[in-house]
């Protein structure tokens, strides 16, 4: 193994350790994408139970 490849893999490792902050970037992120799809699956519930009260009311079977 050369000497370059390992320090440019020790290099690497170190830019991904320290300067990269997954967490900071992701986390709020994360919550935004959690929130939207809360928002999604909520809207969906509520129309298909308005659906399902319409068609009880109207007396279609």
């Amino acid at each position: 193994m050369k000497i370059s490849h390992a320090f440019i893999g020790a290099l690497f490792t170190w830019y991904v350790g320290t300067v990269m902050r997954f967490g900071t970037i992701y986390g709020p992120l994360t919550a935004f994408v959690v929130f939207l799809l809360w928002v999604f699956y909520s809207s969906c519930i509520f129309l298909i139970g308005a659906e399902v009260v319409h068609n009880q009311g109207t007396g279609r079977r």
